[in-house]
């Protein structure tokens, strides 16, 4: 391979992304006749005009470019970005999705990395009376935990069973005191 292929994805609208695209040359000179990046659903199917970059030729190091790609209605749940490079006879592609935290770096260091939209709505604190039928229908909403009964142990601990353990009688003692907590 000449060149390869990175895109990120930098922000997400419910209509439009915004991805960074990075085309690195594996060789000094490296041949590239074009790249293209387009938004697809989660069945593959176009979700808005197909992206062509306007860059061909000769790379002698990398090239790095934002594009933001629009889809004609809203971006469905499961889309994905799909970017080609190619030359020759050959070519590299990259794929990601569109969905925001999705990439496993997000969720390894838990980062949050895409910006709120604009047109977010805004979030609305709940009224008193809310918060009480969610807490009649959600018993742990209210704060009271519920008691729970300790398992009755399935085995009892004998003589025999503390000689097999090679305990004292110290340890044993602890052990079944253990066992019989509630």
């Amino acid at each position: 391979m000449s060149v390869s292929l990175e895109l990120r994805l930098d922000e997400r609208h419910p209509d439009r992304v915004l991805v960074t695209v990075l085309l690195t040359p594996d060789v000094n000179d490296a041949r590239l006749d074009g790249a293209a990046l387009e938004l697809l659903s989660h069945n593959r199917e176009r979700l808005g005009p197909r992206m062509l970059l306007p860059i061909a030729g000769t790379l002698s190091g990398p090239i790095c470019t934002r594009i933001e790609l629009r889809a004609t209605g809203g971006i469905p749940p499961g889309a994905s970005i799909h970017g080609t490079a190619w030359w020759g006879d050959d070519q590299a592609t990259f794929s990601l999705p569109a969905d925001p935290y999705t990439e496993l770096e997000a969720h390894v260091r838990g980062r949050g990395g895409l910006r709120p939209c604009r047109t977010a709505m805004k979030f609305t604190q709940l009224g008193r009376e809310e918060i009480r039928k969610l807490q009649a229908a959600f018993s742990w909403l209210s704060g009271a935990t519920p008691k729970v009964k300790a398992p009755e142990p399935e085995v009892e601990l004998t003589e025999e069973i503390t000689e097999e353990l090679g305990l004292n009688d110290e340890d044993a003692a602890f052990l079944r005191e253990l066992l019989n907590e509630p």
